[in-house]
């Protein structure tokens, strides 16, 4: 009778420690964050310093391309956060706090010309595509800080599917078929007050998920960095 109660004592301590050990190397809840780089006079940017640990999406990596996007994940709460150009890392181009939830899913857009950085801080919420429902999400955000307000059409047709967006305006998903036979979609970026095209894009379809595209750049450049251009973020 001693040694069974012996051995049922060993048990529960056993189990005891396994769930304080367990306990203890939880890892805490954590929220994604996505860095696009849309500044036409910055080129590349580093995310320079957290208030705290971080980890990297891409381990090592907190660069961001000039028309690039990055995704790191980061412990939720107030968090300090700088962003230098890689080529001038003394002076940062965004140095400020951002607040993100446990589990959430957040962008933060950087556009603007050169030493003027502006910023847009997103919660995100995608839809949900099932594979039964074949279709995807588009939404457009206009990141040229010099544009006149501007209307998205599928070319061909008369009619905006999306617009007059002005700077830094977001729009919402809209779905599209994402079937077998609409393996792309072209748009055309107008002027809303001309008309005159001053862009376009195909895109090619995002398959079951969301796909964010931002024009980025300055509206009459045609060639070179600051050429007017839509860049593809890729959403869940």
């Amino acid at each position: 009778m001693k040694k069974k109660l012996l051995i049922i004592i060993s048990l529960v301590s056993l189990l005891g420690f396994l769930a304080c050990h367990k306990g203890e190397n939880d890892l805490a809840p954590l929220s994604s964050l996505t860095v696009v780089n849309a500044n036409s006079g910055i080129g590349n940017m580093q995310v320079k310093y957290w208030n705290g640990p971080v980890l990297w999406h891409n381990y090592n990596n907190s660069n961001v391309a000039y028309g690039g996007n990055t995704l790191f994940t980061l412990p939720p709460g107030n968090q300090s956060m700088m962003v230098v150009s890689s080529t001038d890392t003394l002076h940062p181009v965004f140095d400020g706090n951002i607040t993100t939830l446990a589990n959430g899913v957040y962008t933060l857009f950087l556009s603007g010309q050169s030493t003027t950085t502006d910023t847009l801080l997103i919660k995100e919420s995608y839809p949900f595509h099932a594979i039964l429902d074949s279709s995807c999400g588009v939404r457009f955000i206009n990141l040229s800080p010099n544009s006149h307000p501007l209307n998205i059409r599928l070319t061909g047709s008369a009619d905006p599917a999306f617009g007059p967006l002005i700077y830094r305006q977001l729009t919402g998903f809209k779905n599209y078929p994402a079937k077998k036979v609409n393996s792309s979609y072209s748009f055309d970026i107008r002027d809303a007050v001309t008309d005159t095209l001053v862009t376009s894009y195909a895109l090619s379809t995002p398959y079951f998920n969301n796909v964010t595209l931002a024009l980025e750049g300055l509206e009459g450049q045609h060639s070179g960095t600051n050429a007017l251009k839509v860049i593809r973020i890729n959403n869940y």
